[in-house]
This record gives structure tokens, sequence and C-alpha cells, in this order.
């Protein structure tokens, strides 16, 4: 699961970055048991929102840094 709402009918806050998901443990009529990545254990109302799948950025490790300034924010020195 990903873009988990906490209450009915409400935006989702809970896993929406990439990579994230989380995990359903236990369904019920009325409550669902589910763990987020940061194996943090919530119980929710079955009538909440949530998307099946994982968030991903495919592309990402396909393209470059594009500046200096950029491998400077990610701590990398330059070379000569």
């Amino acid at each position: 699961l990903h873009c988990v709402a906490l209450r009915p009918h409400r935006k989702s806050l809970v896993s929406r970055a990439a990579g994230s998901y989380a995990k359903l443990l236990v369904r019920t009529r009325e409550i669902s048991k589910i763990v987020v990545s940061s194996s943090k254990k919530l119980e929710l109302p079955v009538t909440n929102y949530a998307t099946l799948g994982v968030v991903s950025e495919e592309s990402r490790s396909l393209s470059g840094l594009v500046k200096a300034g950029r491998s400077r924010w990610m701590n990398i020195r330059p070379t000569v």
C-alpha cells in the first residue's frame, strides 16, 4: 500500500515518498492494521483510502547531477 489516509474521506498522509510503502497485516469488518516502513503499526478504519503498490521514481538513477552546485549539495568535493 501507499498514499494511505489517516481519516475517512481525507487526503493521504502516510507513505507518499518515493520507495516508501505500508503492509496490510489484518483486515476485519471495521478495522485494518497496517505497518509503515518505519515499523510503526497503525489501526485505521476500513473506509480509509489507500493505493496498492509502491511509490517509485525509476528514472532517477538515469539522470545526472546537471550542474556543479548539485554535487556540492550532495557533499561531493571537486576533483582536480
